[in-house]
């Protein structure tokens, strides 16, 4: 069996349907292809991309301004490290996440705003 079948009856079937042997081959085969665990004496390269930052966030309850709203029910505001949008966290019993760049908050403004007046 090639490394390629063997991954992909790993895949479809589950680790658990391989035989101890089938597992340790495939586990050697990956070794031998550069996929997996470094070995032991080995580090991990560090990743000069990484970057340490600190977000703007703001959270508040929500029962002073819905009234279907329970008391432990709140929403979170998280400003994108780069600044160009926002992470809404909404938490109540149907939790709801989303994201919003600056320019789509603006043109929700404006129709929510329109919605106001109509």
């Amino acid at each position: 069996m090639t490394t390629t079948e063997k991954l992909y009856k790993a895949f479809i079937q589950g680790l658990s349907s391989m035989s101890k042997q089938e597992h340790e081959s495939l586990i050697k085969d990956m070794a031998q292809m550069g996929i997996g665990e470094p070995p032991a004496n080995e580090q991990p390269k560090e990743d000069t991309e990484m970057e340490t930052y600190t977000r703007n966030a703001v959270m508040t309850g929500l029962k002073k301004y819905c009234h279907l709203a329970k008391e432990s029910d709140c929403i979170e505001v998280c400003e994108w490290g780069n600044g160009e949008g926002f992470d809404v966290a909404i938490n109540t019993d149907q939790p709801v996440n989303f994201q919003l760049t600056w320019g789509e908050w603006e043109l929700l403004k404006i129709l929510t705003k329109k919605l106001e007046n109509h």
